[in-house]
């Protein structure tokens, strides 16, 4: 869609093949129904604590059908809006049905339309990843983000497999929705942080209520008398386990979705399930009429990052196709978008621009300015006051290089300090920055002025409470 939107304005010779339907998977399967899914769980974790706040609340108790009604409901609204956009679109420019290449920008629909092109947008997507053998073991019982909202209620019991940000925000979801939830992950940082000292806090963090089983490979999936999912897995140190639960859903990431295009055809070369001779800054393949959108390139499975990836695949499409070493030159500081990642679990995880393990494995030093959210003003008289903040920062050029969380509206503080990143602000202008009290934002003056006293050879261990930002800006405790 941003792909068509973008070229559009530059021609009329333009037209959008669809095999299945519109929608975006965001709107469809993604961002929208699972937060959809997420903010009912906040509801019910904060009707069950309200009593912390000295409010009783009798009788409370999860409706799963109604939770998954209005999720759909919701879903559907989101999707129809975007339908309704697309069909607004020229009816010369949309073509339904299942496109191949037979010769290079040569394009054949079904068998019903041919078509030759002078560049191609690729935009088909991703689909989740699962192996076969788990999908023929458990037949309907093995659910994906594609299916898991069709629910017509939550089931009682599920198993989570994944530790990433789905997985992460779904076993939570599911759990404080009132379902047994058993979770698997290969790793041992749920909503894959990397940051070494932040990853302890977030296990037990994220999983109360839960059964976290870190560091398994599962090794087989079955159906067992009664309906029901058996997970057989193995565990560190070579310990042996197996769960039953009604259904098991599965989120160990996506693939680039490429099969039946005839790529070859075209004189392009698959391998490990990516295209090979793909430049990411011009979207373009090799020297190609073919230039990829959104995470069919495997790359950016994220939407701000595939509605850019869209404009420019269409602005490079659009224009005298030519190889990649004519485009300018980069922006020096960034680059593309500053990254950024956000985990909608509670507390939030959040990463912005480079992170902890890239840092680390290069040879120029970065210093670390902490906050402990524990203490923070704002944050405990939410009761959210867990979790902490931990900024990198450039020694020499005192430039914010990147930044990673566990804690309360980590949504907004990563905006913040992606803002900084990409602006390439220094941490003495940052800190000259207004910041209100009393404010969970109060944190990144604390980090921040952290990393100041470190590189000013002043800094102690552990910074100064939070709370002394009261006394920064002249209030006293």
């Amino acid at each position: 869609m941003a792909a068509y939107k973008a070229a559009v304005r530059h021609t009329s010779r333009i037209v959008v093949i669809e095999a299945s339907g519109y929608g975006t998977l965001c709107a469809r399967a993604g961002c929208m129904p699972s937060k959809l899914l997420i903010e009912a769980a906040h509801r019910a974790n904060a009707v069950r604590h309200a009593h912390r706040f000295g409010i009783q609340a009798v009788g409370a108790r999860v409706d799963g059908v109604a939770v998954m009604a209005r999720l759909r409901e919701l879903r559907d609204y989101f999707v129809d809006s975007v339908i309704r956009e697309v069909e607004a679109w020229p009816a010369a420019h949309r073509i339904t049905g299942r496109a191949r290449f037979i010769g290079p920008c040569l394009l054949q629909v079904d068998d019903h339309t041919r078509i030759k092109a002078r560049s191609v947008v690729l935009a088909t997507g991703s689909r989740p990843v699962v192996p076969p053998e788990w999908r023929d073991g458990l037949g309907a019982l093995l659910l994906t983000t594609d299916t898991v909202f069709e629910l017509p209620t939550l089931p009682r019991s599920i198993a989570i497999i994944g530790g990433g940000a789905i997985g992460t925000e779904m076993a939570q979801a599911m759990s404080r929705l009132g379902v047994r939830v058993v979770w698997l992950m290969r790793e041992d940082a749920p909503g894959s942080l990397k940051d070494p000292a932040l990853r302890p806090l977030a296990i037990p963090l994220l999983s109360e209520g839960i059964t976290l089983i870190t560091q398994a490979e599962v090794r087989r999936m079955t159906q067992v008398d009664g309906g029901q999912a058996r997970v057989e897995f193995d565990v560190a140190r070579g310990e042996r386990g197996s769960t039953v639960v009604e259904k098991v859903l599965v989120c160990i990431g996506r693939e680039p979705v490429l099969d039946g295009l005839d790529l070859d055809k075209a004189s392009l070369t698959l391998k490990d399930n990516k295209l090979q001779g793909h430049e990411d800054r011009s979207t373009r393949v090799g020297e190609s009429c073919v230039f990829l959108a959104g995470d069919v390139s495997g790359m950016h499975s994220l939407l701000h990052e595939a509605v850019r990836d869209g404009r420019r695949a269409a602005t490079q499409a659009v224009s005298q196709p030519g190889p990649p070493t004519h485009l300018p030159e980069p922006p020096p500081e960034g680059g593309r978008r500053t990254p950024l990642r956000i985990v909608f679990s509670d507390p939030q995880i959040a990463a912005v621009g480079r992170s902890h393990d890239e840092l680390s494995h290069q040879p120029q030093p970065f210093v670390t300015g902490v906050a402990d959210f524990t203490d923070q003003g704002r944050s405990r008289i939410k009761d959210m006051n867990r979790g902490a903040l931990r900024v990198y920062v450039c020694p020499q050029r005192r430039i914010l290089l990147g930044a990673e969380m566990i804690g309360p509206c980590a949504e907004h503080l990563a905006h913040l300090l992606a803002w900084s990143i990409h602006q390439g602000q220094t941490i003495d202008a940052l800190l000259d920055c207004p910041i209100y009290h009393p404010v969970v934002e109060e944190a990144v003056r604390t980090a921040l002025g952290h990393a100041r006293s470190q590189l000013a050879g002043q800094a102690t261990a552990r910074p100064a409470s939070p709370l002394s930002a009261c006394t920064d800006m002249g209030i006293g405790l």
